[in-house]
């Protein structure tokens, strides 16, 4: 579907019949499998309908999504909300979309979110001498330097037979 709307320039929502025939017609030819086009306008109702609810998931605040490995991040209290809205959403729980990188390509380009992080972490690259707990030098000295650990006897190793003779 990408590459007939590449090819022909077209633009819009409405997927044109020409395009559904010539799919169905390239997938059977490729995998020898027969789709109607009903069936596939059908499947690409379900694609547009994932696309949007992933939207409106990730423009949700609190809601974050981490392209590369594909997850999102939000709060129970987050996740729960959600699924009381869309039940769909309930997709993303553990990963992304899937198909994201095609979606918007068929389907059209999302506003990309960016929030404003309030937490700020800093690390130093200055090292602070270590404060010691007791001024008895005689307790760091008394500990052995040397680990005793437990013999250890090896189990025999199962053997069987894989051959009869």
């Amino acid at each position: 579907m990408i590459r007939l709307r590449d090819v022909s320039n077209w633009s819009g929502c409405i997927i044109p019949t020409h395009f559904l025939m010539e799919a169905s017609d390239i997938v059977y030819e490729t995998l020898r499998i027969h789709f109607s086009r009903d069936e596939l306008y059908d499947r690409l109702q379900c694609l547009e309908n994932r696309f949007r609810s992933f939207n409106v998931v990730l423009a949700i605040p609190g809601v974050v999504w981490d392209e590369k490995p594909n997850t999102m991040a939000a709060s129970d209290d987050i996740w729960r909300s959600i699924f009381k809205h869309d039940k769909i959403a309930g997709a993303y729980y553990y990963k992304g979309e899937p198909e994201y990188r095609n979606m918007p390509i068929l389907f059209g380009y999302a506003t990309i979110k960016s929030e404003v992080e309030k937490t700020v972490v800093i690390i130093s690259d200055t090292t602070r001498e270590i404060i010691h707990i007791s001024d008895n030098d005689d307790a760091e000295h008394s500990l052995s330097t040397e680990v005793v650990s437990p013999v250890f006897v090896p189990k025999p190793k199962s053997k069987c037979k894989l051959f009869d003779v």
